[in-house]
């Protein structure tokens, strides 16, 4: 192996620990910054305005969890443990017809509150920059 094959494969061993690593940490009790399921994000009041990493399923507009919280061009990630709102900066390259392409969304978790049929409804939400 010449210098370059070995910096090389220090290179993607030490990407591929980062992300063993990042996403093991999603399972911890604080809210990390990377990794994180969309159960985690809306389940834990710590996660609230800090900066989050999202891996999941571009859905569009299809919303299992009621109306946008933001704007109407607002859209959902899904992940294996839910979905959540999307709002801000379009990812860069993903076209509104790419339902169901993965994508990697890193955000603020935000919280508003929206009067859905007379009754008041928290909604907790991705802010893409």
């Amino acid at each position: 192996m010449n210098k370059k094959d070995i910096f090389l494969t220090i290179l993607i061993a030490t990407y591929a620990l980062s992300i063993f690593a990042c996403c093991a940490a999603a399972g911890s009790k604080s809210c990390p910054s990377k990794c994180v399921t969309v159960k985690k994000i809306v389940s834990s009041p710590k996660c609230l305005n800090t900066s989050v990493t999202v891996k999941g399923v571009f859905k569009g507009g299809y919303s299992k969890i009621g109306p946008p919280p933001v704007t109407r061009s607002d859209f959902i990630l899904e992940d294996k443990t839910g979905q959540i709102f999307v709002t801000g900066a379009f990812p860069v390259g993903l076209k509104r017809t790419d339902i169901g392409k993965t994508i990697t969304i890193k955000g603020t978790v935000k919280k508003t509150a929206k009067t859905i049929i007379g009754k008041k409804k928290e909604i907790i939400y991705l802010e893409v920059k």
